[in-house]
C-alpha cells in the first residue's frame, strides 16, 4: 500500500518555490518532489546548480508541506 502523500507526485511547478529553484529542477530533470526525496542530501549537492541555498530551500519546502521526514540525510 502506498502511503506517500500525493503532493510528492505532482509537478514541481505546483509548489511555491523561487525561480532559481525551478531552474535547478529543470537542469537536473526533477519533475516532482518525489524525484528530489529519492536522493540523499550529499548526492543532491553534487548535482548541477544544486547549491547549499537550494538545499536549504528544499528543506523549507518539505517542512512547509509537513514532509521533512521524507528527506534523506
Amino acid at each position: 500500500m502506498n502511503t506517500q502523500p500525493s503532493i510528492l507526485k505532482e509537478n514541481i511547478r505546483n509548489i511555491t518555490a523561487s525561480g532559481e529553484y525551478y531552474h535547478m529542477c529543470d537542469v537536473n530533470g526533477f519533475n516532482t518532489l518525489e524525484d528530489i526525496a529519492k536522493l540523499p542530501a550529499h548526492v543532491l549537492v553534487k548535482k548541477p546548480e544544486f547549491t547549499l541555498r537550494m538545499l536549504r530551500e528544499t528543506y523549507q519546502i518539505f517542512e512547509s508541506l509537513k514532509l521533512e521526514g521524507l528527506l534523506k540525510e
